[in-house]
């Protein structure tokens, strides 16, 4: 796959080398998902981007069970409290819109725990840092565990940071974000996708 969309020798090097034994399957003008239980992504159509999210659930499904679980239930708390402190926000629309078109895209499908799914939809898209949702969550206060307000993107970047154990002390946001995203980093490889482009 590296060669079809056009990656440089090193790019995505660590994602790819984890997922080497996923089966990729192109299906023209069909769905792109990926498939746990068949360990496949399918494509359909031949888009760096759509590929690259569905790696990064292929990624994520190589976490431990418990794990994973914990992390989508913990994005899901996340979300939970954004949707509560800031239902009516216009900043809050975008994620809130994202979060509602996959529980209802899994609920669909009648798959269980349809929240939690969209949980790591939610995680797959802020990975990307999708620059007009993280604006918006910047622009959300809420007030974290000592009642000082604090933006919902940095309660998502802490609670990332407690899943994979890195201590976040002082430093601009984009530091912390660094720090956070290190262990995505290593799973896709340090130069990596540029987030944010198609």
């Amino acid at each position: 796959m590296k060669e079809q969309f056009g990656f440089k020798t090193d790019e995505m090097s660590n994602l790819m080398d984890k997922i080497k034994d996923v089966k990729v399957n192109y299906s023209p003008g069909g769905l792109t998902f990926y498939s746990r239980q068949l360990n496949r992504i399918t494509l359909g159509d031949l888009n760096k981007t759509k590929f690259l999210e569905e790696a990064l659930h292929a990624g994520l499904a190589l976490l431990p069970d418990g794990e994973q679980k914990q992390l989508r239930r913990d994005v899901l708390k996340w979300y939970k409290e954004l949707v509560k402190n800031h239902k009516g926000d216009e900043n809050a629309k975008s994620i809130q819109k994202l979060f509602n078109t996959y529980v209802k895209i899994y609920k669909d499908k009648k798959q269980s725990n349809p929240e939690e799914l969209a949980a790591e939809e939610i995680i797959t898209n802020l990975i990307y840092k999708d620059n007009k949702l993280i604006k918006d969550l910047n622009e959300l206060m809420s007030p974290n565990e000592q009642g000082i307000l604090e933006s919902m993107w940095s309660k998502f970047v802490r609670l990332l940071a407690n899943m994979f154990g890195i201590d976040i002390k002082q430093g601009s946001e984009l530091e912390q974000l660094a720090k956070i995203l290190q262990p995505v980093d290593r799973l896709i490889g340090a130069d990596g996708f540029q987030y944010g482009t198609q």
